[in-house]
């Protein structure tokens, strides 16, 4: 909870009676219509000033939510004299500068989607159903350490999906793990071959590796180098015996060590040039993304139009289409299942032959024709 500036009404001093103030519902639906709008035309001049132009339906989202909120404000009774007052408000009610940018990224790992119990199953859900009991429903309730214990059984089979290695089966360590599943890779890396990164110029730093999934998928779509950075021995053993049984040991580097060390002192670990993709890939439970991004920007691991990745969940609600004060500017924001992939560029120059579609860091839903959330 957080102070912000308010209007309240005062009575006029020539004896009138003042208008009555709106009602709570026709309020919080008036901030909602105006915080949109002034989301939507930011990010229309932020486009601009990066060199981008808006898409069609990103300006036609614009136009229909300022006239929505026109006739809105102009509803509102006011009175003859205003006087400021700080009340404590919602957070998601504030529209002053100095909240938005608190509220940019959450400060907090977040939590999990399911209850923890230690040997005593879960409890009923809304009242209804039975708890779930005994060793085996126990085990589906603990949010297990990703990296540190014991892998109960192998969700999937992992393969690479596309470029020289196709096909080839990736193994996953005896540790338990969330990799990424086959169908959003592939989601990313057709992103990531239009925007031109996969060659053999560029150079990748894949963070919270795990398997090395995403690392060596780039690798056998032709990007020249990949880093793996992961803090688990099991973990940086199996990125380096994937990558020798595909064939791609030769341009894989894999470094056991945490990540904040690796971003603040890349120089230790052998790293002296930036990297042209970087992709984050957290445990989401075990991590803060404000402080990733943090360590990211301040980090000489990246430079002008490096493209950064972030994935997280959809608990953390919509990403801003702007991160770490502008230096990181939104290209893309996509939905799958529980997951999102943010794709950023850092810092742009405008030499990169890729427009941003502003709208998906509006809303985590589907758009319709006029670049309005789908109901």
């Amino acid at each position: 909870m957080h102070a912000c500036r308010r209007t309240r009404l005062l009575p006029p001093s020539d004896g009138r009676t003042a208008p009555g103030p709106p009602s709570q519902a026709g309020t919080a639906a008036l901030l909602g219509t105006l915080d949109m709008a002034r989301r939507l035309l930011s990010l229309t001049a932020l486009a601009s000033v990066s060199g981008f132009a808006p898409t069609g339906s990103m300006s036609a989202a614009v136009a229909a939510a300022a006239a929505a909120s026109a006739p809105a404000a102009l509803s509102i009774p006011t009175a003859p004299r205003l006087a400021t007052a700080p009340p404590r408000c919602p957070a998601a009610l504030c529209c002053d500068s100095e909240s938005a940018a608190a509220r940019s990224l959450p400060e907090y790992a977040v939590k999990a989607p399911r209850r923890i119990r230690k040997g005593e199953g879960s409890a009923p859900r809304n009242g209804r159903g039975a708890a779930r009991s005994g060793t085996r429903g126990a085990e589906r309730n603990v949010v297990r350490a990703q990296g540190k214990a014991a892998q109960v059984r192998e969700l999937q089979r992992l393969y690479i999906t596309g470029g020289s290695a196709r096909g080839r089966r990736i193994f996953t360590p005896e540790v338990y793990l969330r990799p990424m599943m086959s169908r959003v890779r592939e989601a990313l890396f057709s992103v990531l071959t239009m925007a031109g990164v996969l060659k053999a110029s560029k150079s990748h730093l894949d963070l919270f590796s795990g398997a090395g999934t995403v690392g060596l998928e780039a690798l056998s779509r032709g990007i020249g180098s990949a880093t793996f950075v992961d803090f688990s021995p099991i973990c940086a053993k199996a990125i380096r015996e994937n990558a020798a049984s595909i064939g791609l040991g030769e341009r894989a580097t894999v470094l056991e060590a945490r990540v904040d060390s690796v971003l603040q002192q890349p120089e230790a670990f052998g790293l002296t040039k930036p990297f042209d993709l970087v992709t984050i890939t957290p445990p989401y439970e075990e991590v803060v993304y404000a402080d990733l991004v943090k360590w990211l920007v301040e980090s000489p691991v990246v430079d002008e139009d490096t493209l950064v990745v972030i994935e997280y969940p959809v608990e953390l609600g919509c990403f801003p289409p702007t991160l770490a004060d502008g230096r990181l500017v939104g290209l893309r924001n996509r939905k799958y299942g529980r997951t999102v992939l943010g794709l950023y560029v850092y810092r742009p120059s405008g030499k990169l032959d890729m427009q941003p579609f502003s709208e998906e860091f509006v809303t985590l839903g589907k758009l319709d024709k006029a670049g309005k959330p789908k109901k």
